[in-house]
């Protein structure tokens, strides 16, 4: 049988279990995975989720700037070593963080191909791509990419993270702990990473889809207890933060009432 050949990765990750369209693969995705994923159907949430994170580039207000400013502010002050979004959707963040600081590498990890796609075509390839909703009132505008040469997207489950242990110095995290089908191993997952000193940061609503979840981890204090038995210190949870995410034009949002989560690694 011939072997199977890959582009050159990155160091810090192991080779992939294969690669679609240069998108390295370290979750083998099978077709009834892909099915029930609601992020691989490209034309409505890929849309939703451009206007959502460039309506800044379009000329808006970035909806979710408090968090970027959050994320921000860690990064600078962090030793600068490797950083990691765990659900990195279309990159956003990181595409920012990686112009800002050209010789850190920052490393994407997102469950959805048709997501990855779009954010390697925009911030690796450089290509102009389409950005709006036509169906809910935002009409599609061409968006000139961008090259990052320092970042690094994969396909991945956040329940089995391909970095080795000890590797990053900031894992950040948002709008994904309510998502996963394990929230407590990707909980863990993200803290082992981390280097002594490095920083885990987390943001969600906790809008958890299984009842078990809500169980487990929707009261007070479930995850800042679960980040100190794992021996992390200076564990902070902040305030609410409420964030409006735009359906329309017209000025209907969906607000999301936002936890945020501080600890570093022992």
């Amino acid at each position: 049988m011939a072997l199977r050949s890959f582009s050159p990765m990155p160091q810090l990750l192991p080779p992939p279990l294969h690669q679609r369209r240069g998108i390295p693969f370290y979750h083998a995705k099978s077709e009834a995975e892909f099915s029930r994923d609601p992020y691989e159907r490209y034309d409505q949430m890929v849309r939703r989720q451009t206007v959502l994170h460039f309506s800044q580039a379009l000329g808006d207000a970035y909806p979710f700037r408090e968090l970027w400013n959050w994320w921000r502010a860690e990064l600078l002050k962090s030793p600068g070593g490797a950083v990691a979004e765990i659900g990195c959707g279309l990159a956003r963040l990181l595409g920012e963080g990686a112009a800002q600081q050209p010789k850190r590498q920052f490393y994407g990890l997102d469950y959805s191909y048709q997501m990855l796609k779009w954010a390697k075509a925009y911030w690796v390839d450089g290509q102009t791509m389409a950005v709006g909703w036509p169906e809910r009132g935002f009409p599609l505008q061409q968006l000139a990419g961008q090259r990052r040469g320092n970042l690094h997207l994969a396909l991945a489950k956040a329940e089995a993270l391909p970095f080795p242990e000890a590797s990053l110095d900031l894992v950040y995290s948002s709008f994904l702990l309510d998502r996963v089908g394990d929230p407590g191993r990707a909980l863990f997952e993200m803290q082992r990473v981390l280097r002594p000193g490095g920083v885990l940061l987390l943001a969600s609503p906790l809008n958890f889809q299984q009842a078990q979840h809500w169980t487990d981890w929707a009261r007070e204090g479930a995850i800042t207890g679960q980040l100190r038995a794992w021996g992390m210190k200076e564990v902070h949870s902040y305030p609410t933060l409420a964030l409006y995410e735009p359906l329309d034009p017209a000025g209907n949002q969906i607000q999301w009432i936002c936890r945020r989560f501080r600890a570093v690694k022992g």
